[in-house]
């Protein structure tokens, strides 16, 4: 599924879909097709995040997978967003057991043994306003970002 079809149709993709898509509603570009291996390894279209040393904001990727893994294709990835009401961070993400997209606190995440490993926290940094999607931003779990007019 291209990320565009994906965008019209939110319900039916993978955790990989979700993240791109979230990041191109955002206005970052994320190249279709892109796995968790890509993010992964990317430097071209998003940065690492030090997340000990540098806060962590909503909309950034998080990649998870089982402790001792080294396989990058075995990362599920999800999309932060900082709960103010709640104050904890949450990961919104496409879960196949589910087969839908689910809000979940990260702690509660972090014990399941597949996701208990943190592989990666990134940031986007291509932008291109003019993919900024409002409307799609409410859609996938983003209302807060998606009234502010200058994200990140």
């Amino acid at each position: 599924m291209a990320l565009d079809e994906f965008l019209e149709n939110p319900e039916s993709c993978n955790c990989e879909l979700y993240a791109a898509g979230v990041q191109r509603a955002l206005g970052f570009f994320i190249p279709d097709q892109f796995r968790s291996s890509d993010f992964a390894d990317d430097t071209a279209y998003t940065k690492r995040i030090d997340y000990i040393h540098q806060p962590i904001q909503t909309g950034d990727i998080i990649g998870l997978w089982r402790k001792g893994e080294t396989n990058t294709k075995r990362i599920h990835l999800g999309v932060l967003r900082w709960n103010k009401d709640e104050e904890i961070v949450e990961v919104i993400h496409a879960s196949k057991d589910k087969k839908s997209v689910v809000v979940s606190h990260i702690g509660a995440l972090l014990l399941d043994p597949k996701y208990e490993s943190i592989a990666f926290i990134k940031r986007a940094t291509f932008r291109k306003r003019r993919l900024h999607n409002p409307h799609q931003l409410r859609e996938l779990g983003f209302s807060l970002l998606a009234k502010k007019a200058n994200v990140r």
